[in-house]
């Protein structure tokens, strides 16, 4: 419910900004006519009529397209600004009747009485509660292998790694490291990150490619990437994925432009 409040008050300042411009237009323009248009052999024609003037009009040509494209602005401009007032002003009615209590909030605040609750929905602070806590295995370390911990405590693989898994922690984004999943015809993946967007609570996998300059890394990279995507992964949307090699290391500023986005 908040993700949907939070889209309504977003479309209502691209209405109103749509109506300023609008009316602004409308303001500093005027008009004298009209235009109307036919079209031969697949060329679009536009003819000017003066104020109650009938029949065919005048045609214009080329190099007085300006006329046509005035007029036709003016009307396009009328017709928005009518418009986003309406849809503008139904958003606020909207909004102005929306019930103080969600479904979310009868079960957040039972307290004592939770654990004998099937709850239909929950908040997303609970729902992120039960999402991190979901217990797995995850792949094991080998031996040798040099000892790198995030700030949340967790053992990773890489110093790339570990540089992404603190800026999602930074960032307060869930993240599970290492999740086992399935991919049919490749056998099980270990994602090095599933992220999860909590505005639509839908999972996000995040592979790291840290040696790209390595030519059998970079094959099994690009195989992997194809599996993803042939098992219906779409990048950026539930999929997303950055790379580095020696020359060109990982910038976690562009980690944080992705999110962002």
């Amino acid at each position: 419910m908040n993700n949907t409040i939070t889209e309504l008050l977003n479309r209502k300042k691209e209405l109103e900004d749509i109506e300023r411009k609008a009316s602004n237009y409308l303001k500093s323009h005027t008009i004298d006519g009209r235009i109307s248009t036919s079209a031969s052999n697949g060329v679009i024609q536009y003819y000017y009529h003066k104020i109650g003037e009938r029949g065919r009009g005048t045609y214009i040509r080329k190099d007085n397209i300006s006329t046509a494209r005035d007029i036709i602005m003016y009307n396009y401009n009328e017709k928005i600004l009518k418009i986003a007032r309406q849809w503008r002003r139904w958003i606020s009615n909207t909004l102005s009747t929306i019930p103080k209590q969600t479904i979310a909030d009868v079960y957040t605040s039972s307290k004592r009485r939770k654990p004998l609750i099937t709850p239909y929905e929950i908040s997303d602070e609970e729902y992120v509660d039960k999402w991190l806590q979901v217990q797995y295995d995850s792949k094991p370390f080998s031996d040798g292998m040099p000892e790198i911990y995030t700030e949340r405590g967790e053992r990773v693989r890489s110093k790339s790694e570990k540089l992404i898994a603190d800026k999602l922690y930074m960032l307060n984004i869930p993240y599970r490291y290492e999740q086992p999943l399935q991919l049919r015809g490749y056998g099980t993946v270990y994602p090095d990150f599933t992220i999860l967007n909590t505005h639509n609570r839908r999972e996000i996998i995040y592979e790291h490619f840290g040696m790209m300059d390595n030519e059998d890394y970079a094959k099994c990279a690009i195989k992997k990437i194809n599996n993803y995507l042939a098992h219906g992964y779409r990048w950026g949307v539930n999929f997303i994925a950055t790379f580095e090699t020696q020359e060109s290391p990982f910038d976690v500023r562009i980690l944080e432009k992705m999110i962002n986005y």
